[in-house]
């Protein structure tokens, strides 16, 4: 227990689920942490509610500013971090009191860059799962953990509040800031830049899917859009590194997504027509781009056709 470890949690208007996620951390079975809470210029009760720990434990700092987002807040708190490991915990979350314990044990009897483990959904009212139990261990380099970026259990990879990190990870990078899908970025530079990645299908982390305030919690919004502005972004740093598998991944995903998109808007926002067509013409010319790539005959003919018909497309996925 020798390791300082640095947890960074960003609050926005979570007075209703604050001082869960607090109390939770200050619980923690592993004690050698300090506990960075960046106030995001809260207009609700949570910035009061947060610095009343500033006193009753040393652990706790509470730094106030005004609104940026949660990249701009973990990118402060990032700043201020004195551990060797760097640990993310969303305001409206809590963790299981071994959290950081066995997370940093993981890191050290692997010698690894990185820990994660699984996670639970959770409500006001219930549990939804994963619940996970399995006790396997999952050791992989960098370049694997990325390829799970784009498998069933992707989740488990592509969020940041899972999972422990050694800080010298965050030398060179920082989150993008003023995004929504932040995470999808950022993961990846990590992935890249470790040497050994490992974890545990444990869950340890419960992940609120109910907080209203929670952009990813709402129905539909324009805001979702932001996803193609990160794959964009993830693409280029692909084609940088040379990693033409994942960026050919990415390009998949962008397309579907851009599918995925036009259906909802249509079905909710009817009169946004100029958003339609400009996601088509984004389509159509990353959709010319994929024809050059090592995809079957089956796969471009059945994305050229979807992309005419993108309800049909989303009908057949669902089903599949």
């Amino acid at each position: 227990m020798s390791a300082k470890i640095s947890v960074i949690v960003p609050v926005y208007n979570v007075e209703n689920y604050v001082e869960r996620c607090i109390d939770s951390i200050l619980d923690q079975t592993y004690k050698n942490f300090e506990l960075i809470i960046i106030d995001d210029g809260s207009t609700d009760g949570s910035g009061s509610i947060v610095d009343r720990y500033v006193d009753t434990d040393p652990r706790v700092t509470v730094i106030h500013v005004q609104n940026k987002g949660a990249a701009a807040a973990r990118n402060l708190g990032l700043n201020k971090a004195q551990g060797e490991y760097i640990s993310f915990v969303d305001s409206d979350d809590w963790i299981e009191n071994t959290f950081l314990d066995r997370l940093s044990q993981l890191i050290e009897k692997n010698d690894a860059d990185i820990a994660w483990c699984g996670y639970t959904k959770v409500s006001d009212s219930e549990k939804h799962g994963p619940d996970q139990k399995s006790e396997d261990l999952i050791v992989e380099n960098g370049i694997d953990a990325i390829d799970n970026l784009y498998g069933k259990g992707y989740l488990n990879y592509v969020v940041v509040w899972n999972k422990i990190y050694k800080s010298s990870l965050f030398e060179d990078i920082r989150f993008v800031e003023g995004m929504i899908y932040e995470d999808e970025i950022i993961v990846a530079d990590l992935y890249f830049k470790a040497s050994k990645v490992v974890g545990t299908p444990v869950s340890m982390y419960n992940y609120r899917v109910d907080n209203e305030k929670s952009v990813m919690s709402q129905k539909y919004s324009l805001k979702r859009l932001e996803i193609l502005k990160a794959l964009e972004i993830r693409m280029s740093r692909y084609s940088e590194r040379g990693l033409t598998k994942y960026y050919e991944k990415d390009c998949f995903k962008y397309l579907y997504k851009i599918l995925l998109n036009i259906v909802e808007i249509k079905k909710l926002e009817p009169d946004k027509k100029q958003t339609v067509s400009d996601l088509r013409k984004k389509y159509w010319g990353k959709y010319r781009e994929a024809l050059r790539f090592d995809w079957t005959m089956k796969r471009k003919i059945g994305m050229f056709f979807f992309g005419l018909f993108p309800k049909a497309y989303l009908l057949r996925y669902k089903k599949n």
